[in-house]
């Protein structure tokens, strides 16, 4: 009986997809590699389709199977993963990540293009912004995905342009958005300092290295403090609403709205995030971000003691930072 219900559902989800019968027969014909009589069979009720067959229309369809044998339900949510390749990308690579700047390009073009985010680190997109920290986040995701500490050492990381390009693309089109909402945690450089010691002492980013970042951590930490007093991006002037959480926060998400339109990331694997275009899943996350912020401490424009007082806490954490590297000597290899 179950079974029956979920052929049913099938046809039915089929359906909506390709009204045309003549038009869904040639399609399920050509994708699943059968005879047209099969076909008939399978739509008559004849014959149920096989888990190959639906995992091969899922496929073609673009959608989730929950939803193609219907058992997606109001508290059931997919999210695509795109799984990129950052240090050695494919064209088809390229495609995800350059299908990503267009979505972001048509949400431009609304006019009413709005961004939620919150991170624990460094935003990412501001990374582009620096060289030397946008090879550190490639080389750190390289070395995850290798799993080997004889792996590339960060000096050797090299960027194709094409990367750089896109990576530049990426950044323009955050900055022109009609309004980013921006949560950071109370220690967006500690976790990035805890990784810059752990890869110095296995030998893979130098001291020479560590100071060059340094250096681009103290820029983006003045880069985020004219955000906060200006309560705009300097290039742009799109307005910024920037927040320091006075919880811990544990999964960093983007959430992006144009005109009835939605996109929410949550992000994983360093560099890569899980995504749909789901409405109820977009308003649940916003409704969590807005608990968040209430949680939060805004200090763009007003708040003045309290923005001081978190730069400050940041520079004192880059200087401490700063001064035990001084008093290291740097390691040589045979």
């Amino acid at each position: 009986m179950k079974k029956d219900i979920a052929n049913i559902n099938l046809k039915t989800a089929i359906s909506k997809k390709i009204p045309n019968k003549t038009q869904l027969v040639n399609f399920l014909t050509e994708i699943l590699q059968i005879e047209k009589e099969a076909i008939y069979r399978r739509l008559r009720g004849e014959v149920a389709f096989t888990f190959s067959e639906v995992a091969i229309i899922a496929e073609q369809l673009g959608v989730s199977l929950d939803e193609l044998i219907g058992l997606k339900s109001e508290k059931r949510k997919s999210l695509k993963l795109q799984l990129v390749d950052f240090t050695q990308p494919q064209e088809i690579d390229y495609q995800m990540i350059e299908n990503y700047c267009h979505i972001l390009e048509a949400f431009n073009q609304t006019g009413s293009f709005t961004i939620y985010e919150t991170w624990d680190a460094i935003p990412f997109p501001l990374c582009y912004k620096f060289s030397g920290l946008t090879r550190f986040y490639l080389f750190k995701w390289a070395f995850q995905v290798n799993n080997d500490l004889t792996t590339t050492r960060f000096k050797e990381i090299q960027v194709e342009e094409r990367f750089l390009k896109s990576a530049k693309s990426n950044l323009d089109l955050f900055l022109t958005a009609s309004q980013t909402q921006l949560i950071l945690a109370d220690n967006i450089f500690e976790n990035l300092i805890k990784d810059l010691q752990f890869f110095r002492n296995v030998h893979l980013v130098s001291i020479e290295d560590i100071q060059l970042l340094i250096h681009e951590m103290e820029e983006c930490l003045s880069y985020l403090e004219e955000l906060a007093y200006r309560g705009t991006y300097p290039e742009t002037g799109k307005k910024v609403l920037l927040y320091i959480s006075e919880i811990v926060m544990q999964t960093p998400y983007t959430l992006l709205e144009a005109n009835g339109n939605y996109i929410s990331i949550l992000r994983a694997l360093d560099l890569s995030g899980a995504s749909t275009t789901d409405e109820d899943t977009y308003y649940y996350i916003k409704n969590w971000f807005s608990a968040l912020k209430r949680l939060s401490t805004h200090i763009s424009i007003s708040g003045e003691k309290d923005r001081i007082r978190y730069f400050e806490k940041q520079r004192n954490i880059l200087r401490s930072f700063k001064e035990e590297v001084g008093t290291k000597p740097e390691f040589t290899f045979a």
